[in-house]
């Protein structure tokens, strides 16, 4: 059974926005639509881009999940597939791409799981009862070299776009949240060796020669993902001269890909004036417990065996940008949530602790309350050998991750303006999620070849938002290209035109904000969601592959 491993995933939501991408029968240039997320963090928990699929081409709304190795989308012979972005009549239909083409059940790099005659088949079960199903497929996908677009500057335009063969799962079966999602599916960037299938990254990478790495940088309501460049040695070293930017790599031999290693956490409670230095004093060692000094940048020698059983409540502790909010486990998520509530009634010294929310801590906050929240302080190992050293010991520095309270705490809108509530979650077993939410305002960039095929990630401060490829720290990559046209039967133009209304919530743009506006609407009629269940779809568990 073709199955990828998820450790403790955050909540999903039961729909999902699509990006208001503006296809207006040109080709999309450069970065102004190519290479753009768009997500909704506090409502609906997730990131999705635009994939041009075949040829002709088609767009496909796919959520970019790099706890994940598969890409898919439904198949127009699906039996069982829901109501999606691309329509019934959108369906990917292999009869219909002149490029397309079945997967043989012997192709190198795929595992079928099983093989139904000469058709290579997969199937991904998840734990809170959600799965996808069909058959495997190569087609081309579009790719733009990610450059700056200036309007009316022909020169910045991309010099060359490349439609890469690439394999993905056409789904003939939906279950539980995959059906009943807006997305028209998903896009793993999870390592190939990881799952069944290359990934689109892996495919992009053989055609292109392209670096093997990609990157994401992500707000509230958008973000940029770019794949295939590259970030050099003296460009890591000058980012982290200039904005802190901090190198760890991925725990070798890990279950899942991006594990990085998580050896505490610190606390400061001054606010903003945290925020000034990494190594500042005012950080005290929240977990593990017991020690009164902050874990600061320095070098030693420690195994995995020297960790105390209070860190090994930390470990695995995984990068995943399909988990909405962190998870933790129970007395990590405990040490938090207590900090950041004493930091509350500091902040707001009329809060008292709602009853009747139950896990939830919820509570209106200007954004001089919010900034005045404390700090947290992730402690990353970075276990490097010496080139020099013939004994070939791992000397361990420590790198501190930053996380601001407009990181861990997620917005909520309502009638009345909204809450503010700790998205900081019980995993309710051993080890930590990094979830999209700590991810937000910053480009985190992970390269799959460095330290030897090892791998590691880089966490760089960015207003992303304005983040173009011109401005990234990963420099010459790729970027999803945009479809010429959408099709007039189906496709995401003509949805979005079905759906329009006008509402705009803060920090979206009007067609989105129409969109999303009314998958809400369509969700809460088919549900008959209680108005006081507004979150209870958002912090929920999310999907877990099981094999």
């Amino acid at each position: 059974m073709l199955s990828y491993v998820r450790f403790a995933d955050g909540p999903r939501p039961l729909i999902r926005e699509l990006p208001a991408l503006n296809y207006s029968g040109r080709r999309l240039n450069g970065l102004r639509e190519a290479g753009l997320l768009g997500g909704e963090l506090h409502t609906l928990g997730y990131y999705a881009i635009n994939v041009c699929v075949g040829s002709p081409p088609r767009p496909y709304n796919l959520i970019v999940d790099t706890g994940s190795s598969v890409t898919a989308l439904p198949c127009a012979s699906c039996t069982q597939c829901g109501t999606h972005v691309c329509g019934q009549r959108g369906r990917f239909d292999t009869q219909q791409s002149k490029t397309a083409r079945y997967v043989g059940c012997s192709t190198p790099g795929v595992r079928c799981a099983p093989c139904s005659g000469s058709k290579c088949m997969y199937s991904v079960h998840y734990t809170e009862g959600s799965s996808i199903a069909g058959v495997v497929v190569e087609d081309v996908v579009q790719f733009a070299h990610a450059r700056d677009h200036v309007e009316g500057d022909p020169s910045t335009a991309p010099n060359r776009t490349a439609a890469v063969k690439s394999f993905f799962g056409c789904q003939t079966k939906e279950t539980g949240m995959f059906y009943r999602q807006q997305a028209d599916g998903i896009l793993g960037v999870q390592r190939s060796s990881t799952g069944r299938m290359p990934t689109l990254l892996t495919s992009l990478v053989a055609a292109e020669k392209a670096p093997n790495s990609f990157s994401l940088c992500l707000t509230d309501t958008s973000g940029l993902f770019l794949m295939g460049g590259s970030l050099s040695a003296e460009r890591k070293a000058e980012l982290a001269r200039t904005r802190g930017a901090i190198t760890v790599p991925f725990v070798a031999g890990s279950r899942a890909a991006y594990t990085v290693r998580l050896s505490a956490i610190n606390l400061c409670t001054a606010g903003p004036y945290c925020d000034r230095d990494a190594s500042d004093k005012r950080f005290a060692r929240l977990f593990p417990p017991g020690a009164g000094a902050a874990t600061t940048v320095s070098s030693s020698s420690q195994s995995r065996s020297s960790y105390t059983p209070q860190q090994t409540e930390l470990h695995p502790t995984i990068i995943d940008s399909g988990t909405t909010f962190v998870y933790a486990s129970t007395p990590v998520w405990k040490a938090i949530v207590e900090a950041v509530k004493k930091g509350l009634t500091t902040a707001v010294p009329s809060w008292r602790p709602a009853s009747g929310q139950g896990g939830k801590v919820c509570l209106p906050l200007t954004a001089d309350a919010l900034n005045k929240l404390p700090r947290l302080q992730f402690v990353l190992d970075d276990d490097t050998v010496k080139e020099d050293d013939p004994i070939r010991t791992p000397s361990t520095t420590k790198k501190l991750l930053l996380i601001k309270p407009q990181q861990y705490m997620v917005w909520y809108p309502r009638k009345d303006g909204g809450v503010y509530c700790i998205g900081v979650y019980d995993n309710q077993h051993g080890g930590t999620v990094i979830g999209a939410s700590i991810m937000r305002e910053r480009e985190v960039v992970f390269d799959l070849q460095a330290r030897s095929g090892r791998g590691e990630v880089t966490f760089v401060d960015a207003k992303c938002a304005e983040l173009r490829a011109g401005s990234a720290a990963m420099q010459g990559g790729y970027a999803l290209a945009g479809c010429p046209a959408v099709p007039k039967s189906g496709g995401l133009s003509s949805f979005i035109g079905r759906r329009a209304q006008s509402h705009s919530p803060r920090n979206i743009s009007a067609g989105a904000a129409a969109a999303l506006r009314a998958q809400l609407q369509a969700h809460r009629a088919r549900t008959s969601a209680p108005k006081s269940g507004w979150m209870d779809g958002i912090a929920r568990l999310g999907k877990q592959a099981i094999g």
